[in-house]
């Protein structure tokens, strides 16, 4: 997807905020009705449209003061999915679910996590469709998630996969379908971080690094091998060593291969 362009950064800036309201418009709205749906167990099963209409300052001030801190996990899932973790499903899906294996709160919550990671992944899709968007996130997940469970056992994330695939057949109300109803009513906010706040030419900064061979996102040396000159990607090298963990899926040595890892980027 092309990020949106303006000569005028004003102009750039409007239409942003804008676009950001209407969105959040939409959300607000569906989710609240997916949430009196769950409560009542009754009634269609489609989210209604939200009328177009002119947004009230006092309406912009409650959607940002409601959905402030979704839209804050929407982005930073985003962002940190796609210039930290290069857009790599296998080690942005074991790194989240891994380390939110150590909170207490999450697995009563389970959906909401599961949701965040979907919106993550779902932003290197094509188009606007959140329907093909969700089915191709969600087979992503899926992948990923049964990867880890290969490697030993993991009640989370078993957790987790139950509630990304439960009730293919089963109706509405089940946890899959109510996934995607939520998925289709976020997947703007995905499309909004995209267009407006994603650089490709930063994101292609980040990356770059003489110490790497060209093309190849692997740095040629071993723990305490130290190179010559400055690593000029500190993300790229991090996400090296966290590829190199996860894929050998296990590490004796965490702390000694921490500390090498500062001493090479200080």
């Amino acid at each position: 997807m092309r990020a949106f362009n303006s000569g005028d950064p004003q102009t750039w800036s409007i239409a942003a905020k804008q676009f950001l309201l209407q969105q959040l418009r939409w959300v607000d709205h569906g989710l609240d009705l997916v949430a009196k749906r769950a409560r009542r167990r009754e009634g269609d099963t489609k989210v209604g449209l939200v009328r177009s209409r002119p947004m009230t300052p006092e309406e912009a001030m409650y959607l940002l003061k409601e959905r402030l801190r979704f839209l804050e996990e929407v982005v930073v899932h985003v962002m940190d999915y796609l210039y930290f973790y290069n857009a790599d499903d296998e080690v942005f899906v074991s790194s989240l679910w891994h380390s939110w294996a150590l909170v207490p709160n999450v697995q009563p919550k389970i959906d909401e996590y599961v949701l965040r990671t979907l919106l993550a992944l779902s932003s290197t899709w094509t188009d606007d469709d959140p329907t093909s968007a969700f089915a191709d996130a969600s087979a992503r997940l899926d992948s990923c998630l049964a990867g880890i469970l290969h490697n030993g056992a993991h009640g989370l994330v078993e957790q987790a996969r139950r509630a990304l695939n439960d009730g293919e057949a089963k109706g509405a109300e089940s946890s899959r379908s109510n996934l995607r109803t939520r998925f289709q009513l976020s997947f703007p906010l995905v499309r909004w971080t995209r267009r407006f706040l994603v650089s490709s030419e930063l994101h292609a900064g980040l990356a770059h690094d003489e110490q790497r061979v060209a093309g190849d996102p692997a740095y040629p040396f071993d723990p305490w091998d130290f190179p010559d000159g400055d690593v000029g990607s500190p993300t790229g090298f991090l996400l090296d060593r966290f590829r190199r963990m996860v894929r050998a899926y296990e590490n004796d040595d965490l702390e000694a291969d921490s500390l090498w890892q500062l001493l090479v980027l200080i």
